[in-house]
Parts: structure tokens; sequence; C-alpha cells
């Protein structure tokens, strides 16, 4: 087999995987997230993080997690400890669907409407009203979320006259990052990885689980992405969404978190190679200690196999290139 591809939610593979003759990796685990989305109401508006690599690009990596929301609005007089703090004040905002949008555009073959067909295949039997939301992200593309009846909906939902933060401006400034993967290596092995820390332990404190889609093609691409499924947010019913608890709220009395600074968010993959050759992606899913991911390269350099570099307790999910086969792990 000359492509591969593996998810953390199986469901996702059946539908996706008619795409691989013609798309590759990248193509692959962008519409994967997007199935994803389509299936569970909290994952289009949370975190999702992107590592790329092969076809002589370099190492890539794209960080999708949401952004502290506010800007543009004053500042809010802050909770007090006794208060009930509503579910729009946790609302962060949503960068996951832009930074697809950038990943495909950066390396992706297929059109971005032709990606995004399986989650809209998927979210027939789901919620229609979530199909019309990936309806306009195919059609528009990532400025779909802020636009229309829709952004206006999001930031009335979860805005200042509501206890929130969310700003039309927040939509405007929320960009992805592209950079570099960082970077470890030992002898002929190396380990590229998210190049901001990993969040796992406050994930876990909302109740959410990080899923994980890995690809690779013909051509010599490997991409890996995690994503965030959970039931804990402020529900959208009119769009089949819910928004996930991502943003800090603001605290009388204490440092309020700047608007648009990053949120933390698990990240839990990393791109492998050996002599040079960019071989492998793999990501963990279930609760993690501190320190397993770092464990998990660490072994792989020191000339561990792949299969065995998943930590007890976790659950590996990945693609494995060899000279003579491309398969999912």
């Amino acid at each position: 087999m000359h492509y591969a591809l593996a998810a953390s939610q199986p469901k996702i593979v059946d539908a996706v995987l008619s795409l691989a003759p013609r798309g590759n990796a990248v193509d692959l685990v962008v519409a994967s997230v997007f199935a994803a989305a389509a299936l569970s109401p909290g994952t289009l508006l949370g975190p999702v993080q992107f590592l790329m690599g092969g076809g002589g690009a370099g190492l890539r990596a794209i960080d999708g997690r949401t952004r502290q929301p506010g800007i543009g609005a004053p500042r809010p007089r802050g909770f007090l400890p006794r208060d009930v703090i509503p579910e729009a004040a946790y609302v962060g905002v949503p960068v996951l669907p832009s930074a697809l949008a950038a990943a495909h555009a950066l390396a992706g073959e297929l059109t971005f409407a032709r990606v995004i067909a399986p989650a809209l295949a998927l979210a027939k039997d789901e919620s229609d009203p979530r199909r019309e939301v990936l309806s306009r992200i195919a059609r528009r593309g990532a400025l779909a979320l802020g636009e229309g009846d829709l952004g206006e909906e999001l930031v009335n939902a979860a805005g200042r006259i509501v206890g929130g933060l969310l700003t039309h401006e927040d939509f405007a400034s929320a960009r992805p990052i592209e950079t570099e993967c960082h970077l470890e290596s030992e002898g002929p092995r190396a380990v590229g990885w998210a190049p901001w820390p990993d969040a796992d332990a406050e994930s876990a404190a909302f109740s959410v689980e990080t899923h994980v889609v890995a690809a690779a093609d013909v051509r010599g691409r490997i991409a890996i992405a995690c994503y965030n499924v959970t039931a804990v947010g402020l529900e959208l019913p009119a769009w089949g969404l819910l928004a996930p608890r991502t943003a800090a709220p603001v605290r009388r009395g204490e440092p309020r978190t700047r608007p648009g600074e990053l949120r933390p968010a698990a990240a839990p993959i990393v791109l492998l190679s050996a002599d040079g050759v960019l071989g492998g992606a793999i990501g963990f899913t279930g609760p993690r200690g501190p320190g397993s991911l770092t464990s998990a390269a660490k072994a792989f350099l020191s000339g561990m196999p792949i299969e065995t570099l998943a930590p007890e307790g976790l659950r590996p999910t990945g693609v494995l290139r060899t000279p003579s086969n491309t398969r999912a792990l």
C-alpha cells in the first residue's frame, strides 16, 4: 500500500479514505478533522494542531489553538469568588477552520470543497444545522464563522451582554500560526513536534478528549493533527454546535488574560524520521502524565520501534512508512 490513514475515531477513516487515490496526506488529515467536526458538536469551535512534512517542504507546524476573546471591548469588572460564572465567559475565539484552510493552502492538492465533502456526507446523519455550517465553510472558507447570522449569533451567545468576552473584532483578528516544527535529533533519528507547550492537564480538567488523525501518501508526505471532543461548554442548538471551555474568565482582583492570547491545549503528536527520511507520525490518546510525550520521543531516538512507543495506558494512532510498505498503526 502506498498511502495510509489512521484515526482514533475509526468512523472517520471509512468516510475519508475515498479521497486517498487523488488527495495527498494533507488533504486526508484536513478532511478527517472536518469529518470529526461533523460527528461532534464540540469540535469545530475548539483547537486543532497540525504537523506535516515530506516532499521537500521541511517539517511544518500549524497552530490552530483558540484565542482569548475580548479584542476591542472594554475590560469587564470581573467575577467575584462567590459568582456563578456563565458558560459564555469560557468561550474562546475558534481558529480551527482557518488553521485547516491554511494547511490545505500550504500543501493540499484537492479543492477545498472536495476535502470537506466527506464531512458534509457524515453531517447528513448527525445534524442538519451543523451540515449548514460546514457547507458555509466549504463555500466561504474560514471567514464563514464570523460572517452573517452565524457570526452574529456566536457574538450574541458569548458576548458581553451574557457575561462573555467574544467580539466581532476577535473573528477579524484571529489567524493561525504556521512555523517550523521543533526538532530534536540523536544519531540518525529525529523527532519533530509542535514548538509550543503541550497542555494535557488543563484539557482533562474540562472533560476533553484529545483525538488524533495521521496520513501518509505515495509522494512521501506525512501529516498528523490532534483535535478535541467534549460535551462541556456553551450549547448553540440552532447551529448544532457547542463552544467548548477554552477561554479564561476575567476574575476581579486577578491579572486579565490578554485578548488574542493563545489558549492551552494538548498536543500529543510527533513526526518521526530516520537517516534524513520522514518515516512516520504518531499521536497518543488517553489520559497522559507529565512528560509522557517527551518520554515516547526519547524512546524513539534511542532506537525503539515506533509500535512500542506508547507509554502504559495510552493508545497510539499513526502511520509508518518503510521502503516496502506504508501502513496505519
